[in-house]
């Protein structure tokens, strides 16, 4: 029987989706004679006509092969509850299915529960005949006639998680905070924030620094945000007097690099120990007045003509 209602979860969980807001679980509870031929249309057919009595609201079948084979052997809650509690959903349908003969009709119950096994309404039962097990727009037409108690006895469902993006904050100023709709984030350079999607208050202060404030407007896609912090007063100052001495070099005095006397003193210099480099070459391979070894010249005859 085990081995039954594995087969049934893994047909299901081939064309499960993954709920993308919350959702309500349609979890098949397979017994005697039903196999994943008759369970997979039932349960098609079961979904179908929940999702015509409440447009609004995601049902979804859970298809774990184990939570739906060790559900079936449940008998009391404190087995049922923590099998429920992880099938994603919000509030949880399940969905019995027998047949007392392996050809005969189809003994369908339809049980509305929480989350933690605790009943939401009367269970409602019906008897699909066996032509329409075989048919999902058949069975669901004979099942529209009790699915309206069930949908109107589930909870609202929780608020979706609102959407988020990235946001890449870059300032001219380090050590600078960056305060989010009141809420200090961190200091410059920082990493990149994740915030809801919409409007957000931005401010940066820093020391030295006029305070940035502006409000920002965050897409799904993500946003970045350059700003350029002014300078105090005195801030100003300081960085236009460290910019003069950068210009002036190191020697201090003014106009141009090649103006500067200790470019050519450098340079003198340079030319002075090279020249005395190149005369100590030349003496060490002249040798001076050492006697001088090497092939022998013969003396050239001299005559009269």
């Amino acid at each position: 029987m085990r081995l039954l209602y594995a087969a049934l979860a893994l047909l299901l969980t081939a064309g499960a989706v993954e709920a993308q807001a919350p959702h309500v679980a349609v979890v098949p509870v397979p017994g005697a004679n039903v196999d994943a031929e008759v369970g997979q249309p039932i349960l098609q057919a079961v979904t179908g006509a929940l999702s015509t009595a409440s447009p609004s609201t995601r049902f979804q079948i859970a298809g774990d092969q184990a939570m739906v084979a060790a559900l079936a052997e449940c008998a009391d809650l404190a087995c049922r509850a923590p099998l429920l509690a992880n099938t994603g959903g919000y509030a949880v349908i399940l969905v019995h299915m027998a047949r007392p003969t392996p050809n005969g009709v189809l003994e369908l119950r339809l049980e509305p529960s929480s989350v933690a096994g605790q009943p939401l309404a009367e269970p409602a039962a019906i008897q699909l005949p066996a032509a329409t097990l075989t048919s999902p727009a058949s069975a669901q037409a004979v099942l529209g006639a009790i699915v309206a108690p069930i949908t109107s006895a589930l909870p609202a469902p929780p608020p979706a998680a609102p959407a988020t993006a990235r946001v890449l904050i870059a300032v001219n100023a380090d050590r600078a905070e960056v305060v989010i709709d009141g809420e200090s984030v961190g200091q410059t350079p920082i990493a990149p924030v994740e915030l809801t999607v919409g409007t957000h208050t931005l401010a940066i202060r820093g020391a030295g620094w006029e305070t940035y404030s502006r409000s920002i407007e965050v897409p799904a896609e993500g946003l970045r945000v350059d700003a350029f912090l002014d300078p105090t007063a005195d801030q100003a100052a300081q960085l236009a007097e460290r910019d003069s001495q950068e210009s002036e070099g190191y020697g201090g005095g003014e106009g141009e690099w090649y103006q500067q006397w200790w470019i050519w003193a450098a340079v003198g210099g340079g030319a002075v120990v090279l020249t005395v480099l190149i005369t100590a070459i030349a003496l060490a391979a002249g040798g001076g007045d050492a006697e001088q070894e090497g092939f022998p010249v013969p003396t050239i005859p001299m005559g009269s003509m």
